[in-house]
């Protein structure tokens, strides 16, 4: 009989000591304590399941705790916003990418989303940053940087197979502060192959599986004026309705069961979901691999890779 779950606290500690002790008011953090600036759930020590978590401070600080909540390990390094875990010499065991501890020092601004991605079935993986004023950058898994684009204030990758005529997975990324807006498309070696300016504001983008079919779209907000889907080449394939809907936020996720995605809406007061109006629909349909959703945040790089539901 499996045992029962209660809703009790388990385990519970503090959160680590600013390290160097309490900054003054003048530092980024006045606290004793960090206040913790992201949780992120991998497989540090090999067991099989994301038990280890990863919390970190603003920009300096990051530490490895056990599922008891015990400090494995902790370091220091330009944290950027968010990691990423990846077993790359596959040995059961997540190596994490968290900032440019894995690029050379070259790299100077903070890391504004990073993954680590086998973008064809030939190669090694690479890893990728949306690297705010540093552009774009692919690098090896040495840290070797491969392609550096300075393309302006870099946010939010994307990664899927946009284009089948393309070889591998292809990725996107949008502009923030300063050049907000503009949207540039990379192929499988990380050449962009188009760049547009659908709107003048950053937004995330998020692949979309609509039609089941191998090629996803993305989603840049639900903005009736300015927002909608969008292919991979570039052009828009989906508007949302006049209906009053909210558009302040939007997430992308399979609700209804059919491997194809809904699209979520909503602001402090209202909540709504969209569907393809056959849903749902038998036989073979695409079902890609997502980030895992306690591991979703405004600052990840959002990674889709392929897969079937047959």
């Amino acid at each position: 009989m499996a045992k029962r779950k209660t809703g009790k606290t388990k385990y519970q500690a503090p959160t680590p000591l600013t390290p160097g002790g309490k900054p003054t008011a003048s530092g980024q953090n006045i606290f004793e304590r960090i206040l913790g600036d992201c949780f992120y759930f991998c497989d540090l020590q090999g067991k099989g399941y994301d038990g280890d978590i990863i919390i970190k401070d603003r920009y300096k600080h990051v530490w490895a705790l056990d599922n008891k909540l015990q400090v494995l390990w902790k370091n220091e390094c330009n944290t950027g916003h968010y990691p990423y875990a990846y077993d790359v010499d596959e040995d059961g065991k997540d190596e994490l990418m968290m900032g440019y501890t894995l690029f050379d020092d070259r790299i100077n601004d903070h890391a504004d989303g990073a993954a680590i991605v086998k973008f064809n079935d030939d190669q090694e993986p690479r890893l990728l940053c949306s690297a705010s004023d540093e552009g774009m950058i692919f690098t090896d898994i040495k840290g070797n940087i491969l392609k550096h684009h300075y393309i302006g204030h870099v946010q939010n990758p994307a990664v899927a197979n946009f284009r089948d005529d393309k070889p591998g997975l292809e990725a996107v990324s949008i502009n923030f502060w300063g050049n907000q807006g503009i949207i540039h498309l990379y192929d499988s070696e990380g050449n962009i192959y188009h760049d547009f300016e659908p709107m003048q504001y950053g937004s995330m983008c998020l692949p979309l599986n609509w039609t089941g079919r191998s090629e996803e779209f993305y989603v840049l907000n639900a903005n009736v004026d300015e927002g909608g889907a969008y292919d991979g080449w570039g052009r828009k394939v989906m508007d949302f309705p006049d209906d009053g809907h909210p558009d302040m936020c939007n997430a992308v996720l399979d609700i209804t069961g059919d491997c194809r995605d809904e699209i979520v809406v909503w602001d402090p007061n209202e909540i709504w979901v969209y569907t393809q109006h056959d849903n749902p629909i038998p036989g073979k349909l695409y079902k890609p691999k997502r980030n895992e959703l306690y591991n979703y945040s405004n600052y990840q790089a959002s990674v889709s890779l392929p897969g079937w539901n047959k």
